[in-house]
């Protein structure tokens, strides 16, 4: 989903997405994050872009390795859906602004698994 607010400071672009999860087909999350890249190529880069979604990824907070799009505060270790994610975010200059603020754990997680009661961040805000 997709909406536009023209301001006084210009167009603020959202997009909403749900992201499959990791056991899905590689087919699927391609086509989504094919969707995606489509959309946001639509918009001007100088143009404010915030995607906020469930994206169903780790991406950890290991910014030594991909520092513009990680802050220091991120949750867990990096998967495959992040490794996507994080290339989706390098490639358009994005950043995953969850993991640029202090907060306690419990504000950075958003999902605790049934069986192992580990915490995840899997929502996420991206901001261009």
């Amino acid at each position: 989903m997709s909406l536009v607010l023209n301001t006084t400071d210009g167009p603020i672009n959202l997009l909403c997405v749900y992201a499959p999860t990791l056991t899905s087909l590689d087919e699927v999350k391609d086509r989504l994050y094919s969707s995606v890249e489509s959309i946001i190529r639509i918009f001007s880069k100088d143009e404010n872009l915030i995607i906020l979604g469930d994206f169903n990824s780790h991406v950890s907070s290991d910014n030594e390795a991909r520092p513009r799009p990680l802050g220091n505060f991120g949750v867990r270790k990096y998967n495959g859906n992040g490794r996507r994610l994080l290339e989706l975010c390098s490639f358009f200059d994005l950043c995953v602004t969850n993991t640029f603020f202090s907060t306690g754990k419990c504000h950075r997680v958003s999902w605790r698994h049934p069986r192992f009661k580990h915490w995840h961040q899997l929502d996420l805000i991206l901001m261009r």
